[in-house]
């Protein structure tokens, strides 16, 4: 097992060979709405460079009607701050504008040189996704 101090440059050279996408981290977080209630916003945590790569997928009829869906896992550097139901918004490359639900983040390894989460595709465009 690698020690972090000898990690360090090994996860840096990985998130510039491996992470070529720039994605935006959001976050709903609730503030109040001035009139004694509480709004929710997605909130940007952090702008981050990551790669996403298509899971598996899947066709169900439900209600008479074809739903297609499909999984995806983002990685990103460790350390990033990246919670289950936090959004992941694309700002580059092919799958701009696309956004991502996170359904699950695996922090379980110290010596991770990616921190992988799995996803869901919110919307292909960004319209009604935030």
């Amino acid at each position: 097992m690698f020690n972090q101090d000898a990690l360090s440059p090994i996860r840096a050279e990985m998130v510039r060979r491996a992470c070529s996408t720039e994605v935006q981290v959001l976050r709903d977080l609730p503030q109040s709405d001035g009139m004694g209630g509480i709004t929710s916003d997605w909130r940007l945590v952090k702008a981050v460079k990551a790669r996403i790569v298509f899971s598996d997928g899947k066709e169900s009829l439900e209600g008479g009607v074809l739903q297609a869906r499909s999984n995806w896992q983002i990685y990103m550097p460790t350390g990033t701050s990246l919670m289950p139901k936090d959004r992941v918004k694309v700002v580059s490359g092919t799958m701009r504008q696309r956004v991502f639900n996170i359904k699950s983040v695996d922090y379980g390894r110290s010596d991770a040189l990616l921190l992988i989460a799995d996803a869901d595709v919110v919307s292909d465009t960004g319209v009604d996704a935030l």
